[in-house]
């Protein structure tokens, strides 16, 4: 996906806060995602937007990292109550 300023961000958190919302869920995306030889955890103070899903309509996409893709750094989401993953890619300037 590309990085979409407009995107309807639900809400802002703190990455220790995606993480624990994501603490039980095993969907086969999240496990798949971090396997990923270049994941990285987010820090656990990060602040990180909360995306609504649009396959369930019920949960948020939480962040729960980032990878490198093709086109550059990506930060990986994943739904609280669906387990779909979304990668958005991330501008330049989000990195020093």
């Amino acid at each position: 996906m590309v990085f979409d300023q407009s995107a309807p961000i639900a809400d802002l958190e703190q990455a220790h806060q995606a993480h624990a919302a994501l603490r039980h869920q095993q969907s086969r995306a999240l496990l798949m995602v971090r396997a990923r030889a270049t994941f990285r955890p987010l820090h656990d103070f990060t602040l990180v937007p909360i995306f609504p899903c649009e396959r369930c309509h019920d949960g948020g996409l939480r962040a729960v990292g980032t990878v490198r893709g093709r086109g550059g750094m990506q930060r990986a989401h994943v739904c609280d109550t669906c387990g779909i993953l979304r990668l958005y890619d991330l501008p330049d300037s989000a990195f020093p």
